[in-house]
Parts: C-alpha cells; sequence; structure tokens
C-alpha cells in the first residue's frame, strides 16, 4: 500500500475520531445509544472501519516483506508467533495488535500536543522562565538540534514542563475498578465492582501537598526533583497514572516535548495575543476551548 497515503488518512481518521469523543463527551448517553445510527455513530463506524482497514493493509504489507523489523510494529508483530509460557492458550493476534496501534496513536498524539500547547501558553506568560529556557537550550545544545546525549541535561525545560503537567494534565481523571471490596475506612467501603475516578486536576492543585501557591506557575518546586515537590506524597502528581497501569510512553512523551521545546525556545519568542480568552476545557483531553493565539517572533541570528 501506500504508506504516505495510508498513513494521512490514519491520522485523518484519528482526529476525526477524537472531534467526535470529545463532542459526545459533553452530554449524558443512554445505554445502547452508540448502536443507533445518528449521524455521529454513521462518522464514527466509517472512520473506524477505514482506519482498521489501512492499519491491517500496513500489516500484511509488513508480514510479506519477510522481516518485521525493529521499530515498534514489528516488536509487535513478532509476538503474534509467540505463545505465552505462563498461559498456553494465550497468543497476541493481529487484531489486539490493530487495538494497539490505535491507542499509540491516539493518546501518543493527542496528550503530547496538549502538553505542549498549556507549555507555550505558560511560558508567554512568565517571560522571565522563557528566558531561562532559551538560555538553558543555547548553553546545552548549542547550535544544533537537541540530541539524546543533551536532553537529560536541560533541567530547567523539564521543570516547565513538570509545572505544566501539574497546572495543566492532559488526561484530567483516570478510571480505575475494584476487583474486591476495599475498607478505606471503617465507614467507607468501595463494593467490588464499582469504578472509582480520580481527578488528577484536584489533586494536582490541593493545597495540602503543593502549598498555598498551588495554583500558580512555579517550576522551582520541582529543581530538586518531583518526590521533594510532592512532600514524599508517593501520587501528589500523577500526570500519567501510576503503578502497573501507568502510561507505558510516559518517557518517550517527556523526551519528544523537551526537544520540541528546546527547539522553539531557542529560535523564537512567545507573546500572548490581546484575543486569548482563558477557558480550559475538560473533555477526553484538557483542552484550550477558544484555542491558544500566541504571537511568535524569531530570535535575530537564529
Amino acid at each position: 500500500m501506500d504508506y504516505k497515503k495510508g498513513g494521512k488518512e490514519i491520522y485523518d481518521d484519528i482526529k476525526g475520531l477524537e472531534d467526535i469523543m470529545n463532542h459526545n463527551y459533553r452530554y449524558l448517553w443512554l445505554p445502547g445509544t452508540s448502536y443507533i445510527p445518528m449521524p455521529s455513530n454513521l462518522e464514527a463506524w466509517k472512520r473506524r472501519r477505514r482506519l482498521e482497514n489501512n492499519l491491517k493493509q500496513m500489516i500484511e504489507k509488513r508480514k510479506e516483506s519477510g522481516s518485521y523489523g525493529d521499530d515498534l510494529l514489528g516488536l509487535m508483530l513478532s509476538e503474534t508467533d509467540n505463545v505465552s509460557s505462563d498461559d498456553k492458550n494465550f497468543q497476541y493476534t493481529t487484531q489486539q495488535v490493530i487495538d494497539e496501534c490505535k491507542t499509540f496513536f491516539l493518546a501518543g498524539r493527542e496528550t503530547t500536543s496538549v502538553l505542549l500547547s498549556w507549555a507555550i501558553l505558560l511560558l508567554a506568560l512568565n517571560q522571565d522562565w522563557q528566558q531561562k529556557a532559551h538560555e538553558e537550550a543555547n548553553a546545552i545544545c548549542g547550535n544544533n538540534n537537541p540530541i539524546m546525549d543533551c536532553l537529560g541535561k536541560l533541567k530547567i525545560i523539564g521543570m516547565i514542563l513538570n509545572e505544566t503537567l501539574r497546572l495543566y494534565p492532559p488526561a484530567v481523571g483516570i478510571v480505575r475498578q475494584a476487583f474486591k471490596d476495599l475498607k478505606l475506612r471503617d465507614d467507607f467501603i468501595i463494593p467490588k465492582g464499582v469504578n472509582v475516578v480520580v481527578n488528577i486536576l484536584s489533586v494536582h492543585r490541593d493545597p495540602r501537598y503543593w502549598g498555598s501557591d498551588a495554583d500558580e506557575f512555579r517550576p522551582q518546586r520541582f529543581r530538586d526533583g518531583i518526590s521533594r515537590a510532592t512532600n514524599n506524597h508517593p501520587y501528589a502528581f500523577i500526570p500519567f497514572a501510576s503503578g502497573p497501569r501507568a502510561c507505558i510512553g510516559q518517557s518517550f512523551a517527556m523526551l519528544e516535548a523537551k526537544v520540541v521545546i528546546a527547539m522553539m525556545v531557542k529560535n523564537f519568542r512567545f507573546n500572548v495575543s490581546k484575543g486569548y480568552r482563558h477557558a480550559p476545557l475538560v473533555s477526553t483531553t484538557l483542552r484550550a476551548q477558544h484555542g491558544i493565539p500566541i504571537l511568535v517572533e524569531r530570535i535575530s541570528g537564529n
């Protein structure tokens, strides 16, 4: 298949499905409405079919080539040839590979773009930190684009990104299901099978963990690491969730964000447009309801 054409269709359909999810997120739906042929459902079904067909063609093309390759898709495909040593009846299927691809496309694209959007806004609103990030990127990366060797040294940019994730986490909540009755207090029991929603946004702005300035942009709170910033509370900072179900792509997302921010602050200066209206909107991710209009100025000599 034409990978360029297929790839574009995949991203177009992912974006279309995101828009449908964000629209539907605002409404209370009755059980069974997802099966009714309403316009939004018809559009979602069409995009889902085309998305799966494109992914199947890519997978078949890779299999026909005689080599899976050593990228993420290749590693997942190699697992389809293996039977689990723990469960002789379990084998990773092509459909599961397709589902994983959809997860990575969706979670890896939307959440990182939201993080970068809020980070640029906060830098535009806090010129002193924008200047610190600019100086750090120039000092560590020089005239070169950021590479793996220098990313770990971008401490200030890392602090800025962590503070952005604290104030504006792309995922504002996570859902967990109780597999058994849980007794949290003598008078508070979570029955088996009940879904519990953890409000990340509230936890990240709770003065008990972050102090009286919990609503303020203060990247310096992360200068000694995350544990010190949270007063050693393990679950006060959970932008990627925590435990065995934590986001599998969190390290990659932070590296990706560091590269983008470092390249941008090295070459451009940002200011907030007068037309900006601050209206965070909770949908599948924490978006800016009216967008984030930014004035961009190229730095002389870069």
